[in-house]
């Protein structure tokens, strides 16, 4: 099978996982809260039954002008973040999916909704071999759920291994001295500590081999 399939199957098999997590409950708030007016409760619920059709791009529209006005509520937040979820826009979907936990970050729903994006994008980002990134989101996801720091930071641990092998390909200061900046407490900050002493011992060696010899005092001849 071409690599290409095998990716696309790959992600196929994660969206069908995540579909199955998500049946569990429902994601989306369908009732427009108290305080709205009537005309806008007519909206929102408008907007939630053309996300039901699927009709993704015309719903993300409309909850678009409903967040516009009305920036400080937590289900249109939420509804626009899976809206675009659903549409395959994972960064603009957490970044609603945040205000919305921002907004109400006792609501297990919204924090659901937004652990799944942020594992779904980090499956890809790891994929992608972007390790950083995917390391940043398993960040934010331990803190989103404690009952998992334990799990996550063994895949952060296995990511910083990938980082650092990359870092020993390439085997130059500078990206050791990054894996250092960015991952101080990494099982694998020692490793590097050394690697920067043996290029810095060798660069010495170097150095002094390669340095220019002073000129030797001239024979004088034998007067004799």
């Amino acid at each position: 099978m071409p690599a290409h399939f095998r990716k696309n199957a790959w992600i196929l098999a994660i969206l069908i996982s995540l579909v199955a997590c998500a049946t569990t409950k429902n994601p989306y708030f369908e009732t427009a809260p108290s305080q709205y007016l009537k005309e806008d409760k007519a909206r929102f619920s408008q907007a939630m039954e053309t996300q039901k059709k699927g009709q993704a791009q015309l719903a993300i529209d409309m909850w678009q002008r409903l967040a516009k006005e009305h920036p400080r509520s937590f289900e249109v937040h939420n509804n626009l973040g899976m809206a675009y979820y659903a549409n395959d826009q994972l960064s603009l979907a957490i970044e609603e999916l945040h205000k919305s936990h921002q907004l109400e970050p006792s609501d297990l729903r919204i924090k659901d909704n937004l652990m799944r994006a942020l594992k779904f994008q980090t499956t890809l980002l790891t994929e992608n071999k972007e390790y950083e990134r995917a390391i940043e989101n398993w960040s934010v996801i331990s803190d989103l759920s404690p009952d998992e720091k334990e799990k996550i930071s063994y895949k952060i641990e296995e990511l910083e291994d990938k980082i650092f092998e990359r870092a020993k390909q390439t085997n130059t200061m500078e990206d050791y001295k990054a894996f250092l900046q960015n991952y101080p407490g990494s099982p694998y900050a020692e490793m590097a500590r050394k690697k920067i002493e043996d290029l810095k011992n060798s660069a010495l060696v170097e150095a002094t081999v390669s340095a220019p010899k002073p000129p030797s005092d001239a024979v004088k001849p034998d007067p004799t």
